[in-house]
């Protein structure tokens, strides 16, 4: 009965000088043995991992027209029409442009009184704006491609009407270049005014551009 005692002591003893096995031995020697199922083991497996996981659907927000108006969207559909100056091209944004009248920006000092021509004048290449009643017509240079110059025009109409900016920041601008009848012009000068919106100016826009009523000199 000693001698049984005094072995297992000196066993007991052995075992505690070799210290515990290490960490990763005795997991493995826990763990109890895992079955994978056929579906599991598939060779398609390694996709459904974090590291191949789909991306994320870009946003709206990553649109190359956000860049105009901060990825807002847009719903207007802005319509083109060429005109005899291959260089000029019509745009009818499907809303009202100039109440009465039209304005002509021949170069961009004379644009600082509308926001919308100012920032038309802001794309490289355009070198001519003009205002119709429902439409805007643009004048580039030669050197400009109209498949570079029609998305940024398209993008400044739709910032512009999204704003809620008025045309023009001076109202006397535009009534300074209408043809609208007033109650101290003369009868001559309303019969003038009446035939340039009725008839001169419909064609003269079919062609991109407008007529200004400047003024009747009686003694002319």
């Amino acid at each position: 009965m000693a001698m049984a005692r005094r072995r297992l002591l000196a066993l007991a003893s052995q075992l505690q000088r070799r210290g515990p096995a290490p960490l990763a031995t005795q997991l493995w020697r826990r763990a109890p043995p895992r079955f994978l199922s056929s579906a599991a083991s598939g060779p398609f497996d390694r996709l459904k991992s974090p590291p191949f996981a789909r991306p994320a659907a870009r946003s709206a927000a990553s649109s190359p027209w956000d860049r105009f108006g901060g990825g807002q969207k847009r719903t207007m559909f802005i319509q083109t029409q060429s005109t005899p100056n291959p260089q000029s091209l019509m745009f009818y944004p499907g809303k009202p442009v100039m109440e009465v009248g039209s304005s002509d920006f021949p170069n961009a000092r004379t644009a600082m009184t509308s926001p919308l021509a100012k920032a038309l004048f802001g794309i490289d290449g355009v070198t001519r704006v003009f205002f119709g009643s429902d439409f805007v017509t643009v004048t580039k240079s030669e050197e400009t491609s109209w498949d570079y110059l029609k998305p940024e025009v398209f993008a400044a109409i739709m910032d512009f009407y999204s704003s809620g900016q008025p045309l023009f920041l001076d109202s006397n601008a535009a009534a300074s270049m209408d043809t609208a009848i007033h109650e101290d012009d003369s009868e001559i000068v309303a019969m003038i005014k009446e035939l340039l919106e009725t008839r001169i100016r419909p064609a003269v826009q079919d062609d991109g551009g407008d007529i200004e009523y400047r003024g009747f000199d009686p003694d002319s």
